[in-house]
């Protein structure tokens, strides 16, 4: 647990700043640009993440679990396994940008903006190849304990576009078209950055040339990683059905409520998303720790931590979820203004799924690690899919609550429907 919370704080040291960064960023946004062309711009980001996300495998999964594995049973297998992965995510992430400049003239007159903002989709899906090192890298990052590099980055990536929005917005160039190229070249350059750092870290880390991790006899030997790639296809999978409670429900809406309601929504969302994200920076450490005792078959490790996360670590995010609950309508009133007072209500109803799912952060994780990447796809495939037939009613008849209601049941379904399982295989161990 000390360890847990150890490598935890320093990665939400560095992601506690970007989360400033971010927030401030979104504050910044959102009043400048207003509901109504911050909708148009969260309709924009929506069908982009909703295209990249369609096409990405989460490499960063697979990738962990055989690193540890590989790594103690055959290091030989290590570089073939680095390279794979590197070459899947280059491979996806530009298929789904050319995808995005190609379908968007389709799809532009359907959603907020109409063809209007046509050229934001090129400048936005451009800027997504900033994540196309991030899997890989902090996969490699982590099983360094490279958690201050990561934190760093982290924090300097988020830092440096509120910077480029703040400057925006100081000179009264704040507009959608200036966001949007301001996102484009800051994503490339961010690619630039983490594939440096991945670099070094394989070739001072593993004592891997990169000529050795993209050798001719990649592809041949593709068939010794077949554990590899029957967790990436799960994954894959996931990634597919997951974009919906990703982005998916921001892309409905858009559809069905005006650019003001879609911006309330996803100023609610990116709020709550802050909160989110320090459950998934220990869901991240904690992956690692899990893999290892599982591969060793620990089972006493496994259990103790259970029954510590149990006692100490739900309590604590119950009482907290329950103060910011009250808070949460004269802060945000008081923050972004009353042009907002609909993303207080949001807000509320969002933060009571993700307060649940932050107890269960390290349900998934384990389900994981003990190579429950079928059964997880399951949960997903039919969450999301129960996710769009209710989202699409709740805004029928609720409009955009309905929206938040929905995909706070959806936060809570995953990880409970996760959690029996766990045990089970715990106690066969």
């Amino acid at each position: 647990m000390k360890q847990l919370f150890s490598r935890g704080s320093t990665l939400l040291s560095g992601t506690g700043m970007a989360m400033g960064a971010s927030f401030l960023q979104t504050l910044l946004l959102a009043r400048g640009l207003g509901p109504n062309d911050f909708g148009i711009l969260a309709g924009v980001q929506a069908f982009c993440a909703v295209f990249a996300t369609l096409l990405a495998f989460r490499t960063s999964e697979p990738l962990t679990r055989y690193l540890v594995e590989y790594q103690k049973t055959n290091p030989s297998l290590v570089k073939t396994l680095l390279g794979t992965a590197i070459l899947v995510d280059m491979v996806t992430q530009c298929t789904a940008v050319l995808l995005i400049l190609f379908f968007a003239p389709w799809v532009a007159e359907y959603l907020p903006g109409g063809f209007k903002a046509l050229e934001l989709y090129f400048l936005v899906g451009i800027s997504l190849l900033r994540t196309l090192f991030d899997h890989t890298w902090f996969s490699v990052a982590r099983d360094q304990a490279k958690y201050r590099t990561i934190a760093v980055l982290s924090a300097f990536f988020s830092i440096i576009r509120t910077f480029f929005v703040a400057v925006l917005a100081f000179f009264g160039y704040l507009t959608l078209y200036n966001v949007a190229i301001s996102m484009m070249f800051l994503g490339i350059f961010q690619m630039g950055v983490t594939g440096f750092f991945l670099q070094r870290a394989i070739t001072l880390g593993y004592k891997i040339p990169m000529c050795d991790i993209f050798s001719k006899n990649l592809l041949e030997c593709q068939n010794k990683l077949a554990p590899f790639w029957s967790f990436m296809q799960a994954t894959f999978l996931w990634s597919v059905f997951g974009t919906l409670a990703k982005e998916g429900d921001v892309l409905i809406l858009s559809t069905l409520r005006p650019a003001e309601e879609v911006g309330a929504y996803r100023l609610a969302k990116s709020l709550v998303g802050t909160i989110q994200q320090v459950a998934d920076l220990l869901a991240q450490v904690i992956y690692q720790d899990f893999s290892a005792w599982v591969v060793e078959k620990n089972r006493s490790r496994l259990q103790k931590n259970f029954r510590l996360l149990s006692r100490r670590w739900v309590p604590a995010v119950a009482t907290v979820t329950f103060l910011a609950f009250f808070l949460a309508n004269p802060l945000i009133l008081g923050i972004f203004g009353h042009a907002y007072v609909l993303s207080a209500e949001i807000f509320s109803i969002l933060l009571v799924g993700v307060g649940i799912a932050t107890m269960l952060f390290w349900v998934r994780p384990l389900a994981l690690a003990f190579e429950m990447h079928w059964y997880n796809l399951q949960v997903v495939l039919w969450g999301n899919l129960s996710f769009a037939i209710l989202d699409w009613a709740g805004i029928q008849f609720l409009g955009v609550t309905g929206a938040a209601w929905t995909f706070a049941l959806l936060t809570v379904s995953g990880p409970l429907a996760l959690l029996v399982p766990i045990l089970n295989r715990i106690r066969k161990i």
